[in-house]
């Protein structure tokens, strides 16, 4: 990890993720994926690379219920495909009884890795922080 005030940026596994340098990245425990939280701490991702084992849409679901979140306590969810050039992948949004928040997994991969992002957006979040999740999002690259 590198952070030089201005962007940070992270290795992790074979990707490399850049993000605003006020934004923190700590891990849960050694060899878990890394979250990144806004200064404001409205907005958190982690992102992790699994073996494409399965589907991204059961790799989605398999993460959203390993937060603990069944689906009877969904009080709202979509799915929806994507496609970026040779990856293929879904984006689950949804969010949970007794949350404001909105929660929302990115799952693209090809037919050996995939990429799972994990984003959590509060209510209020400043939107200088929308646009710079989305720009940190945007510059997840490969680097194998």
């Amino acid at each position: 990890m590198t952070n030089n005030g201005i962007e940070a940026s992270l290795k992790w596994k074979d990707f490399t993720i850049s993000y605003a340098g006020d934004w923190k990245a700590a891990q849960r425990q050694a060899g878990s994926a890394p979250t990144i939280t806004s200064p404001s701490k409205n907005v958190q991702f982690s992102v992790d690379q699994v073996p494409a084992t399965t589907t991204p849409a059961t790799t989605a679901q398999q993460t959203i219920q390993s937060t603990g979140t069944a689906a009877s306590s969904r009080t709202r969810s979509t799915s929806k495909p994507v496609a970026l050039g040779p990856l293929i992948g879904v984006t689950d949004t949804y969010s949970t009884k007794g949350s404001a928040a909105t929660q929302m997994v990115i799952v693209m991969g090809n037919e050996l890795q995939q990429v799972i992002i994990h984003l959590t957006i509060k209510p209020n979040a400043p939107p200088e922080e929308l646009v710079a999740v989305g720009e940190a999002i945007g510059s997840l690259t490969l680097t194998s």
